[in-house]
């Protein structure tokens, strides 16, 4: 009896590590967990009309202009000094200042 309560335990125990484990990274996305918001800077002679976000990472990530909703995000996570999570994708697409960017596809806050 002691046996069976010892593996249940075990097992129960195992279980519940998984749990709570982090997610998993996917080899798409690049994965900045914890960060806040550094610096937010656009150029307004770029015809693509982005805005690129330094974490205290030093990753950059980009975004469109035209993404309202998740531009108020950004701009209110700035002005509250709030870290969060976020992921970029995988591939460099844009270069700004001698730095590579990543376009920003998700924020966890």
């Amino acid at each position: 009896m002691k046996k069976i309560v010892a593996l249940v335990t075990l097992v129960i125990s195992i279980n519940s590590s998984l749990v709570f484990a982090d997610p998993p990274t996917y080899d798409d996305w690049e994965w900045n967990r914890n960060v806040t918001i550094y610096k937010i800077w656009g150029y307004w002679d770029l015809s693509d009309n982005i805005s690129f976000l330094k974490f205290d990472n030093g990753q950059v990530c980009w975004i469109e202009d035209n993404e309202k909703n998740l531009y108020a995000i950004i701009l209110s996570m700035k002005a509250m000094g709030t870290s969060g999570e976020f992921v970029c994708e995988k591939a460099i697409t844009k270069s700004v200042d001698g730095l590579d960017a990543r376009r920003v596809h998700r924020i966890l806050y």
